[in-house]
């Protein structure tokens, strides 16, 4: 059945939707002109502020500190103001607010390999060209991490493709050799151990 009224209140709750966004960012102290901007325009200048804040409200929510706003509303108002322009036109604290409400910050942190990674893992490498494959704690000892830093990179992919780069091979067979090592020295009497 239709009548007069038909797709009237689809405009009339967007609208109220609208205005619900604004006192939102209002009440963080800004203006209703560059609230507004930041909603319903393509203006980078006024989503740019607004993202700056939102982050802080995040970094807030992420350090368990009080935040003003639950994470469900930052993410709300993050893709209203990427809808509501061009996306090449996205600022940079607009992207950052993003990325960190996706996780993709932490993922990242995550995936980068370290110094002391990579000094182990040139280490390894110079050894498996001699031949050899230095102890855990031999290895733990020169790049100044513990033992178990070492066992859980020797089995990371990320560090398996760092030695392969300078080995010139793939990171497959830098797995496979230190899988078989590991076995070959866990297999010698203690008093035979590298």
């Amino acid at each position: 059945m239709s009548g007069p009224w038909d797709g009237r209140w689809d405009g009339a709750n967007a609208l109220q939707r609208l205005w619900d966004r604004v006192a939102l960012i209002k009440k963080a102290g800004f203006d209703r002109r560059t609230a507004l901007l930041a909603v319903n325009t393509g203006d980078v200048d006024a989503k740019e502020e607004v993202a700056l804040w939102l982050r802080g409200e995040l970094r807030k929510l992420r350090d368990s500190k009080k935040a003003t706003l639950p994470r469900v509303k930052i993410a709300d108002l993050a893709m209203t103001m990427l809808e509501t322009g061009s996306v090449a036109q996205t600022g940079e604290n607009l992207v950052g607010l993003l990325r960190e409400l996706l996780g993709v910050d932490i993922h990242r942190k995550r995936i980068i390999p370290n110094n002391k990674l990579m000094d182990a893992a040139v280490i390894d490498g110079l050894a498996l060209q001699d031949g050899e494959l230095l102890g855990v704690r031999e290895l733990a000892r020169r790049v100044e991490v513990s033992p178990r830093a070492i066992v859980d990179w020797r089995n990371s992919p990320i560090y398996h493709r760092e030695i392969a780069k300078g080995l010139g091979t793939s990171p497959r067979n830098v797995a496979n050799v230190l899988r078989l090592n590991s076995r070959l020295s866990r297999s010698r009497p203690s008093g035979e151990r590298k």
